[in-house]
């Protein structure tokens, strides 16, 4: 199989299932999140999010979404992270918690990220201050 062939059919095809399963587990099971904003190549800020959570008794921790924003700020990225769950009838009852890493829009004092989660989902665990200190 050529691999044009082969991308076409992994991004159009198989992609598919494996998002809908994605999916599918996250609205029965709890997971934690962890999230990451960075630069691409062509300067686009980029959000990435990552989920934990257990299937067949395995911690398995898959790609959720990754979404650009125009600039990293608590609000953008909140929008995003609201968007994402509600778009996919995803229960905030089951985000268990949220991994970060440790700049202010993350974390810091004022209107951040943490607390903004926090309001949408009061029983969120707090693991710690810098997801990246376990690394």
């Amino acid at each position: 199989m050529h691999r044009t062939s082969a991308a076409y059919k992994l991004r159009f095809g198989v992609a598919g299932t494996f998002e809908e399963n994605l999916l599918e587990d996250l609205k029965h099971e709890k997971f934690s999140l962890n999230i990451d904003e960075s630069m691409s190549n062509n300067n686009e800020k980029i959000v990435t999010v990552l989920v934990n959570y257990l299937r067949n008794d395995k911690i398995v921790a898959e790609h959720l979404q990754s979404f650009s924003v125009a600039s990293v700020n608590s609000a953008l990225l909140f929008e995003g992270i609201v968007k994402l769950l509600e778009e996919n009838n995803i229960p905030w009852r089951n985000l268990m918690s949220v991994l970060l890493d440790s700049c202010n829009v993350m974390l810091g004092k004022k209107l951040r990220l943490e607390s903004r989660l926090g309001e949408k989902c009061p029983h969120l665990l707090d693991i710690g201050r810098d997801c990246k200190a376990i690394l």
